[in-house]
């Protein structure tokens, strides 16, 4: 069971890196979303991600009836930090 577990823990720990690599990585993230899935991304598409220029202006202009007052703030070292120990070690 032991060794079982041990597993797990450093699959789920690849699996939190690959996502961490990707929230930095300057690639298109619809992309990098297909391929996790097995998908590749086609075609380019001018709303696709904040990568390649998505923005809250051109959101409002496919989507008008969603209204965005201001960007809404997100730190991601603070959303990183909910995966560390008291000790700084990743979980």
């Amino acid at each position: 069971m032991k060794e079982y577990c041990k597993k797990r823990k450093i699959r789920n720990q690849e699996k939190l890196h690959k996502f961490l690599h990707w929230i930095y990585a300057q690639e298109c993230r619809r992309s990098g979303i297909l391929d996790y899935f097995g998908e590749k991304h086609r075609e380019a598409n001018p709303i696709c991600c904040d990568i390649c220029g998505m923005d809250a202006e051109k959101m409002a202009d496919v989507w008008p009836e969603v209204k965005v007052d201001r960007p809404i703030p997100f730190h991601l070292e603070k959303g990183i930090g909910l995966y560390l120990t008291k000790e700084g070690k990743w979980q």
